[in-house]
């Protein structure tokens, strides 16, 4: 999986939470204990349409890459793949020209 500034990310929370979709807005080595992260890198998320909570900080650690197919709980944070998004855009079918 790779996280670059761009990628898509969904906020799973459980039923009866609305699910929230982001993109990766900037990634940060954790450099001077900035943050109580066992990872060295975080990623900030921007979200959209969403009031309560405009940007998060998370560890980059923590984005699970099985967003269409879950390993449960399928709770957390997903790195949408592109690849996947053609796909399904294309009717489900692959265009390779």
């Amino acid at each position: 999986m790779n996280i670059s500034i761009g990628t898509e990310i969904a906020g799973c929370f459980g039923a009866g939470l609305s699910e929230w979709t982001g993109k990766v807005a900037s990634i940060e080595e954790n450099i001077g204990l900035k943050w109580n992260s066992p990872s060295d890198t975080m990623v900030k998320v921007v979200w959209e349409d969403n009031f309560d909570c405009a940007s998060s900080w998370i560890d980059i650690a923590e984005i699970r890459s099985d967003y269409f197919d879950p390993v449960l709980p399928g709770i957390g944070y997903f790195a949408v793949e592109e690849s996947f998004m053609e796909f399904v855009d294309n009717g489900g079918t692959i265009n390779n020209g």
